[in-house]
C-alpha cells in the first residue's frame, strides 16, 4: 500500500498534525507500505525527523499569495495559495506513483481540495478536529474528545463517508502503548513533575511553568522541562532552568519514558493530551491555540485533565499546581479518567479503516480445505456455531466445492506474516451481505478479530461495489462476536427470542 500524506507544520499552527501523521506513517511503514509527506511548510527540524523515519519529502511550490482572507484556526494554516492549485500540484506529485490512499490533515483545506484528488483511482482520509467546513472523503479522523462528537459532522459529510470520532483513534506512536503497559494509575505522592507545551510553544507556556514551579520552592519533587530544538525562546529556558535546577530536555525522543515516569504534568492542550491520558499522567492543561479550546474544556468536563482558565500566569498557575500536589485523590481520578479514554490502539484502528490491518485477506482456494476441515471441527468453533455436530469430510468437500464456484458467496482467509489466523464468509443477496467470522483455534490474540473484519470489509468494497450493507446475526450467549460488531460499529437493530418446549 503507498499512501501520502498532505499536512504542513509551522510555528502558527504547531506540530501536532506532523505528529499525528508521523506516527500513523510509521505504522504503516512498519507492515511493508510507502509513505510520501507533501509539504508547502515544514520547519527543517521536522523535514529531518520524516527523511529519517525512512518516508519521502515532497516540496509543494513555493507559495507566493497573502493569507489575509482567513481568519482563526484556518488562518494558521496559512494557505498562500488557492486549494485548486495546491490540489493541481498534490496531483502531479501523486504522477506516475501507485498511491492507494491519500490522507490530508490541513486546516486550509477541504471539500474543494479533496474533490479534486478522488478524480484520481485512490480513496481520500481526512484528519480534522475543527468541524468547520465541509468535507468530500471516504474516511474522516476526529481524535479529539467534545460533547457534540456525534453531531458535529452531521452537515458536513456525505452519509457514506465513514466517520472515526473521538479518543480511541488517537494516533500515537507506538512507545505509548509499550509505555502503558508498565504504568498504571498514579496514586501517592508527586516526585516528579514534568513541563512540556509541545515542540513550537508559540506563546511561552514553558517559561511560565517554569517560574511558576520555581516560585513554589517544592521540596523533594524533580522537575523534567522539554521544548523543541527550535524553540523560539530557547535562550530564556536555557537559563531559567538552569537557575531553578530542572532538568532541560531539547528536542527529546523519549517523551514515553519522560510521561511514563513523571507524577504529574504540566501542558498545552494539544495532541499531547492523549499521549499523558494513555500513560495515565494526570495533568495540568491549558488552551495555548483557539482549537485547543473546546477539547481542554470538554476533556475537563469529562474528568481527564485539569484545566486552567485565564489569565495564564505564573502567579495563578502556582495555585493550581499546589492543589493538585495536595491533592493525591484528584489525581488518582485524572489518571484513571485519561487511562479510561485512551489505550493506545488508536493507530491500530485507524490502519483498518484503510485496509492496512495486521491482517490481509484472501479468496479460500481448494487447497485450504484440510485446513478449513479442522478448524470448523474445532470444539471452541463448534460450540460457537449453530450447527454444533461434527463436520463429515465428505460433506465438507462437497459444501466447499460448491461455495468456491458460488458467485453469491465469498469464502475468505485471513492471514498475518504468512500465517492463517481467520475465516470470513459473505452471504450475498442483491446489495445486503450476511457474515460470519471466526478465528482459527490458537490465535485469538487481543485485536485479531477486529483486524480480521475490517479486512474483509475492506475487501468486499474493493471487489463487490454493489454491496451496500452487512448484516451479522450471532448467537445470544456468544459474547465475544457482539462485542466484536459492536466494536465494529455495527448496529444492533431487532432481538430474537427462542424457547424449547
Amino acid at each position: 500500500m503507498n499512501v501520502n500524506f498532505r499536512v504542513d507544520a509551522s510555528r502558527r499552527i504547531g506540530a501536532g498534525h506532523m505528529t499525528r501523521c508521523l506516527s500513523l506513517a510509521d505504522a504503516l511503514k512498519a507492515r511493508g507500505s510507502r509513505c510520501r509527506f507533501l509539504c508547502r511548510h515544514v520547519p527543517a527540524g521536522l523535514s529531518a525527523v520524516i527523511t529519517a523515519h525512512g518516508h519521502e519529502l515532497v516540496r509543494l511550490g513555493a507559495s507566493a499569495g497573502s493569507e489575509s482572507h482567513l481568519t482563526g484556526a484556518r488562518a494558521a494554516a496559512f494557505r498562500e495559495v488557492s486549494q485548486e492549485q495546491d490540489a493541481r500540484e498534490s496531483v502531479a506529485a501523486c504522477a506516475g506513483n501507485d498511491i492507494d490512499w491519500v490522507v490530508v490533515d490541513h486546516y486550509g483545506l477541504d471539500a474543494v481540495w479533496e474533490r479534486t484528488l478522488r478524480e484520481l483511482p485512490i480513496q481520500v482520509m481526512a484528519i480534522d478536529d475543527l468541524a468547520d467546513r465541509p468535507h468530500e472523503c471516504d474516511v474522516l479522523v476526529d481524535q479529539n474528545l467534545y460533547a457534540d462528537a456525534n453531531t458535529r459532522y452531521r452537515d458536513l459529510t456525505s452519509p457514506q463517508c465513514r466517520l472515526l470520532l473521538g479518543p480511541k483513534y488517537a494516533m500515537l506512536r507506538e512507545e505509548f502503548a509499550r509505555a502503558r503497559d508498565r504504568v498504571g494509575v498514579r496514586s501517592g505522592p508527586v516526585r516528579r513533575i514534568l513541563v512540556s507545551f509541545g515542540g513550537v510553544d508559540a506563546t511561552n507556556g514553558t517559561a511560565v511553568a517554569v517560574e511558576a514551579l520555581r516560585c513554589l520552592q517544592l521540596r523533594d519533587i524533580y522537575v523534567d522541562v522539554v521544548i523543541g530544538a527550535e524553540h523560539p525562546c530557547r535562550d530564556e529556558i536555557v537559563e531559567l532552568c538552569k537557575h531553578a535546577g530542572f532538568a532541560l530536555h531539547v528536542q527529546s525522543t523519549q517523551m514515553a519514558l519522560l510521561m511514563s515516569t513523571a507524577d504529574l504534568g504540566i501542558g498545552a492542550g494539544g495532541s499531547s493530551t492523549w499521549e499523558r491520558c494513555c500513560v495515565g499522567l494526570p495533568a495540568l492543561a491549558c488552551a495555548v491555540a483557539d482549537n485547543q479550546t473546546r477539547l481542554v474544556h470538554d476533556c475537563a468536563l469529562a474528568g481527564a485533565l485539569y484545566a486552567v482558565a485565564e489569565p495564564f500566569n505564573a502567579e495563578s498557575l502556582s495555585r493550581h499546581v499546589r492543589c493538585l500536589v495536595e491533592n493525591p485523590m484528584l489525581r488518582q481520578s485524572i489518571s484513571r479518567s485519561g487511562m479510561d479514554l485512551v489505550d493506545g490502539r488508536g493507530t491500530g484502528r485507524v490502519l483498518r479503516a484503510l485496509g492496512a490491518g495486521a491482517v490481509h485477506v484472501r479468496p479460500a482456494v481448494l487447497e485450504d480445505a484440510r485446513n478449513l476441515f479442522e478448524w470448523r471441527n474445532h470444539p471452541v468453533i463448534r460450540e460457537a456455531s449453530r450447527s454444533k455436530a461434527p463436520l463429515e469430510w465428505a460433506a465438507h468437500m462437497h459444501w466447499l466445492g460448491t461455495a468456491l464456484g458460488d458467485p453469491a458467496r465469498m469464502l475468505l482467509i485471513g492471514e498475518t506474516t504468512g500465517r492463517p489466523i481467520g475465516v470470513v464468509r459473505f452471504d450475498i443477496a442483491g446489495t445486503v451481505a450476511g457474515v460470519s467470522i471466526y478465528t482459527v483455534p490458537g490465535h485469538e490474540q487481543r485485536g485479531i478479530g477486529a483486524d480480521l473484519l475490517a479486512a474483509a470489509e475492506v475487501w468486499m468494497a474493493r471487489h463487490m461495489p454493489d454491496v451496500r450493507s452487512i448484516n451479522a446475526e450471532v448467537l445470544g450467549d456468544n459474547a465475544r462476536s457482539h462485542w466484536l460488531f459492536a466494536g465494529a460499529r455495527y448496529e444492533r437493530r431487532f432481538t430474537v427470542y427462542a424457547k424449547s418446549i
